[in-house]
């Protein structure tokens, strides 16, 4: 119950304020003698109040005045602070219904735009464990360099973005979401899915990102 009554005036507080504000203005009109001469029904029923029309407007006036600031504050909190991911975090992606699995090291530089709160990724494919080598991981040589095209934090705490990874072989596109573990104060973990475009090597699975604490905190990469 607390919950939706927070809700409630965080969405409709400013109406409400600006509601009971112009109330307690209107009464503090209707009690002067010009406003009174003009409309005095309402003088007369202000007059009937008597000694409390004074503290009753003033009381509209800050009620008003609170729920405003109220609304504010919330509207605030749930549309401009976001989970801070900017740094450095390692990766790996697991095909769906295979062993594949490749992975490698990535930065992350994240900014507040006109258009909400933007993040770029700029990431290094270190090592792959495929078939060939009978699943066991193997460094790249040379590794795979790649970064988003576009990225956002469309909610409190989901991602989204589309990426370029560049190959010997060729391009690949891909489009990844995620969602940021350990709240705003402490996101630690990114898990989601990613989605390797065709013509070039489509794939799809999971994918995980980690903090990293130090270059040395490498938890995935082969060391040999």
């Amino acid at each position: 119950m607390t919950e939706l009554f927070k809700t409630i005036l965080s969405q409709g507080g400013t109406a409400l304020g600006v509601v009971f504000a112009l109330g307690g203005l209107v009464i503090i009109l209707a009690s002067t003698v010009k406003f009174a001469t003009s409309f005095p029904y309402i003088s007369g029923t202000v007059k009937n109040i008597g000694r409390v029309k004074g503290f009753l407007s003033a009381t509209l006036i800050l009620l008003g005045l609170a729920l405003f600031l109220f609304a504010g504050k919330n509207q605030v909190e749930n549309s401009v602070i976001f989970p801070n991911i900017s740094g450095d975090w390692e990766y790996i992606c697991q095909e769906s219904g295979t062993q594949y699995s490749h992975g490698g090291i990535s930065k992350i530089e994240q900014k507040m735009t006109p258009y909400g709160m933007q993040w770029y990724l700029y990431g290094t494919r270190k090592w792959v464990s495929k078939k060939e080598t009978n699943f066991k991981p193997q460094l790249l040589n040379p590794p795979f360099n790649w970064q988003t095209s576009w990225g956002a934090i469309t909610g409190e705490n989901l991602l989204r973005f589309t990426y370029i990874i560049t190959t010997p072989d060729g391009t690949i596109e891909g489009y990844a979401w995620g969602t940021i573990k350990g709240g705003k104060s402490n996101p630690h973990t990114i898990e989601g899915n990613f989605y390797q475009l065709p013509p070039f090597r489509p794939m799809f699975g999971t994918v995980i990102l980690r903090r990293m604490s130090s270059a040395e905190d490498l938890k995935w990469i082969p060391s040999s």
